[in-house]
């Protein structure tokens, strides 16, 4: 559980580090260029910004315009003529500062007024001169309006911080700049507007915090379902739970490093890194419905690296599902070039059509795009040969190795044909049986005809204690009591497991060998031992000495080849192959199977074990079908 929690929060941790504070990488607003992200829509109110010409145009006319404060000082007046106290009563300015205001207004401070007056209504020292020397001799006069540089300074500074930055608002909801939009000097102040408050808002200490703690918490919800979902592997549940964590997470990891990567480039779109991959190799060594949850995980992290997530989403999420449809079933390396071309054919059929959604037409940016994809299928086509490392590092099995396992050239059956081979007829059989119906329920039909064909390898060790073995009267069971009989024929499945280990067989084809008959009843000894036992008055017999020593199946895979091995075996001591005496002892066998508790493990639903019997009573038919009895011909 600690390893688990830890490596959960170190690889939300990472991801988290490698996401893009702004949202917004390689964002350019180069003047003349062409915006060829998608149409940016506003999420927010944006002032325009003024230009700084715009702005220093706009301080120098409040300075131009400025109207200069002056205090009033009455103390000249006290001792003053009566003409002379009513010139400082108005006011007097020295002659240069009448005249730069003589056709402005100045503003007078008096105690607590401040009133606005015309410069020509106060007196400059020269008409005050003049206006004494009129009626009096004395002509000297000081002036007594003085420049307040302190005031003034607070009344320019109020003046500017009132000067507006903004010319004008987008709405939010409106749009900014389209699609292969120029930008000229109107869209760029507008996207340099959008830019400076985005900062504003996310730029903060307390925002960037709060910002990078949402983002970690949305990535570490989409990996902790991933836990849930890989805990309910059944062969990696029993040996070493935490490597198919490991595995997906490193691969979540390297599939987000390359798309934090192509964003360091103006030029590259994240659409290059192959997303695909990962629905991919976790369909190969885990199951469909892990491969599925991981394809939508992947997406929608790397969703969060880019501007345009919607179109980035729905690209690489029907990729990843065509891949998983394509790829379910590999038989020939043929049909991986096959899903290649049908991943490209589908992103490039997406990427035309939410082209025309937007725009109506298709542009330079279609095509730059659909070779981005080519190079993104080359990578998914480069990185599926990793698959035979992963294999080695991690332990893990893929169709490949199933297809390997499964040549009856492998020195295991080989022997087996050749010590047993009433038994490896009987393998084969039951592989034919179990691939069929996993193909019919949509489970994995490689993985079943591998673990049907190995699930009695354990009978070459004592080959003739079994009755496919056997040819003629001969019974070396006749000659051993019950418990001896069912002792040996429990030890094929103990026996097979540990031959399977020694020759490197991976755990989940030993599944087989150890659930094919679960703790089921050897009944036929069982009721041979009852029948002694009352014949010689002896104590009861214990039941579980009679049972097999496996566990009941867990997987489709293992609960499909668990059916087929006892309706073939059973098919063959039917008296008569008639269609209804075979359909019969389908539904008996598979019915006690389901009433004792054999699948009570199992993944199957009632309705895949109805398509199970269904397909194996098609399949039997078909094998005893009756025949055309030909005539003798006569001797000449």
């Amino acid at each position: 559980m600690l390893k688990r929690t830890v490596l959960l929060i170190l690889t939300a941790v990472i991801i988290t580090a490698l996401l893009p504070f702004e949202g917004l990488s390689g964002l350019s607003t180069k003047l003349g260029q062409v915006w060829e992200r998608p149409t940016l829509i506003a999420p927010f109110d944006v002032p325009i910004l003024k230009t700084r010409k715009q702005i220093e145009s706009d301080t120098e006319k409040i300075n131009s315009s400025y109207t200069p404060v002056y205090r009033l000082d009455t103390l000249f007046a006290a001792k003053a003529s009566p003409k002379l106290q009513e010139i400082y009563h108005r006011g007097v300015l020295q002659q240069s500062e009448w005249d730069k205001n003589q056709n402005n207004n100045i503003r007078i401070v008096n105690g607590n007024d401040l009133k606005t007056v015309p410069t020509i209504e106060v007196y400059s020292t020269n008409s005050a001169i003049d206006t004494l020397r009129a009626i009096e001799a004395q002509t000297r006069v000081v002036a007594n309006l003085v420049y307040d540089e302190e005031l003034n300074n607070a009344f320019k500074h109020d003046e500017l911080k009132e000067l507006s930055n903004t010319r004008g608002i987008v709405r939010a909801g409106e749009i900014l700049i389209a699609n292969n939009e120029l930008i000229d000097q109107p869209k760029k102040l507008l996207l340099d507007s959008y830019l400076g408050i985005y900062h504003q808002r996310v730029g903060s200490q307390s925002a960037w915090i709060w910002s990078t703690l949402g983002r970690f918490l949305v990535v570490l919800m989409i990996l902790l379902v991933n836990i849930a979902f890989l805990r309910r592997i059944d062969g990696f549940r029993k040996n070493d739970p935490f490597k198919p964590l490991v595995f997906t997470f490193l691969l979540y990891l390297l599939v987000v490093g390359m798309v934090a990567l192509s964003l360091q480039f103006d030029r590259i779109s994240p659409l290059v890194v192959p997303l695909p991959i990962v629905a991919v190799y976790l369909l190969m060594f885990f199951n469909l419905r892990v491969a599925v949850y991981g394809n939508l995980s992947i997406t929608l992290i790397c969703s969060l690296f880019v501007q345009n997530p919607t179109e980035f989403v729905l690209i690489n999420f029907l990729a990843g599902m065509v891949a998983i449809y394509m790829m379910r079933n590999i038989y020939h390396r043929a049909d991986f070039f096959k899903a290649i071309g049908a991943i490209f054919a589908v992103e490039m059929a997406t990427v035309i059509a939410v082209e025309l959604t937007a725009s109506a037409s298709l542009s330079m940016d279609t095509a730059y795009n659909i070779i981005y994809l080519i190079v993104n299928n080359l990578a998914l086509l480069a990185m599926y040969q990793a698959v035979y490392l992963i294999e080695k590092l991690f332990k893990f099995v893929s169709d490949l190795t199933l297809l390997e396992l499964s040549d009856t050239n492998q020195k295991l059956l080989l022997n087996l044909a050749q010590k047993a081979p009433g038994t490896f007829q009987h393998t084969l059989q039951v592989a034919n049986l179990a691939e069929g119906a996993a193909a019919a329920i949509g489970a994995k039909p490689l993985l079943a005809r591998c673990g049907a064909l190995y699930h009695d390898i354990g009978k070459m060790q004592n080959p003739f204690y079994y009755a496919e073995n056997l040819s003629g009267s001969f019974n070396p069971h006749n000659d051993l009591m019950p418990l001896q009989s069912a002792e040996l024929i429990k030890a094929h499945v103990t026996d097979g497991a540990e031959i399977a280990r020694k020759q490197g067989i991976p755990q989940i084809i030993i599944d087989f060998i150890e659930q094919h008959h679960g703790n089921s009843l050897i009944f036929f000894f069982y009721s041979k031992a009852l029948e002694l036992a009352k014949q010689n008055g002896q104590a009861e017999v214990n039941e579980s000495d009679f049972r097999y020593p496996g566990v009941n199946p867990k997987s489709k895979e293992t609960s499909i080849c668990m059916m087929a091995d006892s309706v073939e075996a059973a098919s063959r001591s039917l008296p008569s192959y008639e269609k209804e005496p075979l359909e019969k002892l389908v539904d008996k066998i598979i019915d006690t199977q389901i009433r004792e508790g054999l699948l009570n493990n199992s993944e199957l639903t009632f309705a895949e074990v109805g398509q199970v019997k269904t397909f194996f009573k098609q399949k039997l038919n078909n094998i005893y079908h009756g025949r055309i009895a030909y005539p003798a011909r006569k001797e000449e």
